[in-house]
């Protein structure tokens, strides 16, 4: 049977459009703002709280995260309006947002993630405190839940 089924000698075949007109379909302005906001997010949680200087209530980590805060609703408007872009090739469709298993898969998916994360980092400090491992023991001790 499998040899019905054998796949073509080339996966990938050329497409049959240039390369120029498929690039102008790209969604640049939303993956521009989408980056913009998820950098400034994660960048802000890394450096915040760091030392006197990256404090959390620091005008650079406010500005990072007021930034952050402005491209995303940047990135919502960009999407909802379509603007540098058509219907077709926006980055995310934001009628998505309307459909309620879409939300419960969220959830779910969110949930899951922080329960694992969050195991992983409590283990760490159940073996120092409990078990009265240092910190370079409790870190051996979880390779295994690495893989």
């Amino acid at each position: 049977i499998y040899l019905l089924f054998i796949p073509p000698l080339d996966p990938y075949p050329a497409p049959t459009t240039p390369l120029l007109p498929r690039l102008l379909t790209l969604d640049i302005t939303g993956t521009l703002l989408s980056i913009l906001s998820i950098t400034g997010l994660i960048t802000g949680i890394s450096f915040g709280g760091l030392s006197s200087t990256f404090a959390w209530s620091s005008p650079p980590i406010i500005t990072i995260f007021s930034l952050s805060l402005l491209s995303l609703i940047l990135f919502s408007i960009q999407q909802k309006l379509y603007l540098f872009t058509t219907p077709k090739a926006r980055l995310f469709p934001i009628d998505i947002l309307t459909i309620p298993e879409v939300w419960l898969v969220f959830m779910i998916t969110a949930l899951c993630s922080t329960g694992g994360f969050l195991g992983l980092e409590y283990m760490s400090l159940y073996f120092q405190l409990v078990k009265g491992e240092s910190t370079l023991g409790a870190a051996v001790r979880l390779l295994p839940m690495i893989s």
